[in-house]
């Protein structure tokens, strides 16, 4: 004779909705105090997800906060803000129209391969003048400082 254990799916389905919730006031930003008004950590919870998710807030965070000292900030938020100005009533009276378009432009683009073409020229000729420079000046300091400058190939 064998004898079947049947699970209380009532206790399961509690847990299951209270570990949903906990996650979903993790994700949202509004974490649930335990007891004595202290955040619950990945101990309490008894979860590695937990850890993971205030792991993912931290370096989030720390993003964030770089991001919004970056230079590039104000110059993206205000082409942001005027493409989304300018891009908004198109994009509701054509939604298919614009993606299309957008597909396309991303088609051409991928298809011309216009990094190469920085790579090639465009990074030599950003370098090259500071690297001349450089030498210049390294070849003018080592023989003025005594310095053995390069050997002397001629023979006598």
């Amino acid at each position: 004779m064998t004898m079947t254990h049947t699970p209380d799916v009532s206790a399961a389905a509690l847990k299951l909705v209270a570990s949903r919730e906990r996650l979903k006031q993790v994700l949202s930003g509004r974490q649930s105090t335990g007891p004595a008004g202290q955040m619950p950590t990945a101990l309490d919870t008894g979860s590695q997800t937990s850890a993971a998710v205030d792991g993912f807030s931290i370096v989030k965070h720390a993003l964030s906060t770089w991001w919004s000292s970056h230079p590039l900030h104000l110059v993206t938020t205000l082409a942001g803000s005027a493409a989304h100005s300018a891009m908004g009533p198109i994009a509701q009276q054509h939604p298919i129209r614009l993606l299309a378009v957008s597909a396309a432009v991303g088609g051409l683009i991928v298809y011309a391969r216009p990094w190469r073409l920085l790579a090639g020229t465009g990074l030599v000729a950003m370098w090259l003048p500071k690297l001349a420079g450089k030498a210049a000046l390294w070849a003018a300091s080592a023989n003025t400082t005594g310095l053995p400058s390069a050997p002397d190939t001629r023979r006598f």
